[in-house]
C-alpha cells in the first residue's frame, strides 16, 4: 500500500461514508489585513455599519487602522462597545436596540469571541425581531442576518469562522450554544497584529481553547476528511508556538503561527462539533462568569478522559501530530501520554488544573452536571454521557 492510499485511509476516506456538509467565510490572512476592513465593507453597500468591539480593543495603538479604512472606503459607521466577557443576554438586546436605532444594515466585529458572538446575536435577533434566547428553542424559520465582518483579535475563540455562537443566559446563569449557517460571517480579515498587545493570561486561556477547539473536533462523531486536515495541521501549529507566543508575544512568528491554528481549529469544530469538554466548560463559565479558556483547563482532566478512552487510535495520531518526532505506537499508551502532555501545557501555561482553584464549590456540581448534560456539543461527543457520568466526572474534577 502507498503512503497516499494509507493516508486516505487513516481519515476514513472510503466508499460508502456518512455525508457531510462544510461551510466557511471568506478569509484573508495575513499582515496587513487590517487595512483592508474598509474594502470588504464596501462590498457589502452597507448604509450604516454597526461596530461592535469593546472598551480594551479601542485602547489597542492598532484599532486606528480599521477607522481609518472605514473613513477611506467612506462608510457610515457607529460603534457599540458596551460589552463585558461572555456575551450577555442583555448587552446583546442593547446592542439590537441601538442596531434598529441607528438605522444599522449591516455589522463589523473587532475583537475576540466574545464580541464576535455578541455581534452575531445582534444581527441575529434585529433581523428576526426576536429575543436572542428564543433562538434556544429553534433556529428554524430564521431570516438571513445582515452581513457580519470579523476582525479577530485572539488566536482562541474560532468565532469569526463558526457558525457557534455562545449566549450567557443571565436569569439561569447558563452559556447556551446556538448553531447554523446564519450565524457563518460573510468574511473575516486575519492579522496577527491584533494580538501584539494581549494580557499573557489571555493568549494561554484562548490558545488552549484553540487547541481543545482542534482535539475535540478531531474526536467528533461527526468529524470528516477534510476537518480531520484541519484539525491536525492545528495541533501542529498551536502545540509547537503557544508557550512562545505567551512568554514572548514579540515574536512575531509564534503569533503568525497561533492566528493560523486558531484559524484552521475554528473550521474544524465549526464543521464537525465539539464534545464534554466544552459542554463542562460552558456550564462552569455560565456559573462564574469565567474566561472561557480558563473554564476549559479547570474540567479538562476528567471530561478528557472520559472521551479517550472511546477515541483511542484517533488520540495516537493526534499526539503525533502535535509532537511529530515521537516515536510511539501503542495506542494505550498513547491515552496517558496525550492526557500528560495536556496537563504539562496547562502547568507551563499557569492555568487551572481542578474547578475548586476557580472558585467552584461542591454544592455547584449537581447544578453544573444538568447544565451540562442539556449543552449542544454533547451531540457530536465521541462518547454520550449520562447525568451520572458528568455528575462523578465534576467531581472527579473539583480537586482539593
Amino acid at each position: 500500500m502507498n503512503a497516499a492510499t494509507s493516508t486516505s485511509d487513516e481519515l476514513g476516506v472510503l466508499e460508502g461514508m456518512e455525508l457531510r456538509r462544510f461551510v466557511a467565510p471568506e478569509i484573508v490572512f495575513g499582515r496587513g489585513a487590517l487595512e483592508l476592513v474598509g474594502r470588504h465593507i464596501a462590498a457589502y453597500q452597507g448604509r450604516r455599519i454597526l461596530l461592535v468591539t469593546d472598551e480594551n480593543v479601542r485602547r489597542a495603538g492598532w484599532f486606528g487602522q480599521v477607522e481609518a479604512s472605514l473613513r477611506k472606503a467612506g462608510s457610515r459607521y457607529v460603534i457599540f462597545d458596551r460589552l463585558t466577557p461572555n456575551p450577555k443576554d442583555y448587552e446583546i438586546m442593547a446592542g439590537v436596540d441601538f442596531y434598529l436605532r441607528q438605522g444599522c444594515d449591516m455589522v463589523l466585529a473587532v475583537g475576540g469571541g466574545s464580541v464576535i458572538d455578541c455581534a452575531k446575536g445582534i444581527g441575529a435577533a434585529a433581523v428576526n425581531q426576536r429575543h436572542i434566547l428564543r433562538f434556544l428553542d429553534s433556529v428554524e424559520g430564521m431570516l438571513p442576518s445582515p452581513p457580519l465582518i470579523c476582525v479577530p483579535t485572539t488566536a482562541g475563540s474560532g468565532a469569526d469562522v463558526s457558525q457557534f455562537a455562545v449566549v450567557l443566559d443571565t436569569r439561569r446563569r447558563v452559556k447556551a450554544t446556538l448553531i447554523g449557517r446564519a450565524f457563518v460571517p460573510e468574511v473575516t480579515l486575519v492579522d496577527a497584529e491584533t494580538t501584539a498587545t494581549l494580557p499573557k493570561e489571555y493568549v494561554a486561556a484562548s490558545g488552549l481553547d484553540a487547541l481543545i477547539h482542534a482535539l475535540e473536533a478531531y474526536l467528533s462523531n461527526a468529524s470528516s476528511p477534510i476537518t480531520d486536515l484541519y484539525a491536525l495541521e492545528a495541533a501542529r501549529l498551536i502545540r509547537s508556538n503557544l508557550v512562545q507566543a505567551v512568554n514572548h508575544p514579540e515574536d512575531q512568528q509564534s503569533r503568525h503561527s497561533m492566528m493560523l491554528g486558531s484559524l484552521l481549529a475554528g473550521i474544524a469544530f465549526s464543521n464537525a462539533g465539539l464534545g464534554l469538554i466544552h459542554a463542562m466548560g460552558h456550564a462552569v463559565g455560565g456559573l462564574l462568569d469565567a474566561v472561557h479558556g480558563v473554564a476549559l483547563s479547570a474540567v479538562f482532566s476528567s471530561a478528557a478522559r472520559f472521551q479517550f478512552d472511546a477515541a483511542k487510535p484517533r488520540c495516537l495520531a493526534f499526539l503525533r501530530a502535535m509532537h511529530p518526532h515521537l516515536n510511539l505506537k501503542d495506542e494505550d499508551k498513547a491515552l496517558q501520554a496525550l492526557m500528560d502532555d495536556f496537563q504539562l501545557l496547562r502547568e507551563e501555561l499557569e492555568l487551572p488544573l481542578t474547578l475548586a482553584e476557580i472558585g467552584v464549590r461542591q454544592s455547584d456540581l449537581p447544578a453544573l452536571a444538568r447544565q451540562a448534560l442539556e449543552d449542544a456539543c454533547l451531540a457530536t461527543a465521541p462518547r454520550a454521557p449520562t447525568l451520572e457520568d458528568i455528575e462523578e466526572l465534576f467531581v472527579e474534577g473539583y480537586g482539593r
